[in-house]
């Protein structure tokens, strides 16, 4: 039997409307056209991608097919509370987990990406060498150019917190570090679990 999902990616998109049932998941729009659909079978490759833009929360899962590895993406951004109290988070992470779910019933070991990965993992790397580049530049040019220890004090705070941002991201994007992976089946109970706080196990 199939179950359907509906909710707004973003404040200024218009709803979409999935429908999932065991061989498939199919998305329409607001007028019941469908954009696209991907059977479980076809899938090669499943990430789930969270992180902080500001005070925005974004979300998305990326379904990879075929030997194109045709992509379609699951996304929705929200707000920085509980996601269980918006009901388009919900809705979403429903989804997302329902889709999971679905993948791990048709192979138990299947394995879904956790965080970014390909170019966009490439890039964030780069930007994490910049940053760390441009901190320790713009110290070193505080210091040769003669800056009173108080401005240098001053400066200190915002150099060091870009340096730090810079690690974090070399470091947990570097090529040479596995990208994380968390199982279908377990990330559709992690997702359960954000929204759904009150059905968890104790």
């Amino acid at each position: 039997m199939a179950e359907h999902y509906s909710y707004k990616p973003a404040l200024l998109v218009a709803a979409r409307h999935y429908s999932v049932d065991d061989t498939q998941v199919i998305c329409t729009d607001k007028t019941g056209a469908e954009k696209w659909r991907m059977g479980w079978a076809e899938v090669t490759r499943a990430a789930y991608v969270e992180y902080t833009v500001k005070a925005t929360r974004m979300r998305r899962l990326d379904l990879q097919a075929g030997p194109k590895a045709t992509e379609q993406t699951i996304g929705g951004n929200g707000g920085m509370g509980d996601p269980s109290r918006d009901p388009d988070t919900v809705a979403q992470l429903d989804l997302i987990a329902a889709i999971a779910t679905r993948l791990a019933d048709r192979d138990e070991g299947f394995q879904v990406t956790f965080g970014e990965y390909g170019r966009a993992r490439r890039i964030i790397f780069v930007f994490g060498i910049v940053a760390m580049l441009s901190a320790v530049g713009l110290t070193v040019l505080t210091l040769v150019t003669g800056v009173s220890s108080d401005g240098i004090i001053e400066a200190a705070v915002p150099f060091g917190v870009v340096f730090v941002m810079g690690v974090l991201l070399f470091w947990s994007n570097a090529p040479w570090r596995p990208v994380p992976q968390m199982s279908a089946r377990g990330l559709a109970e992690y997702l359960r679990r954000k929204v759904h706080p009150a059905d968890a196990p104790e």
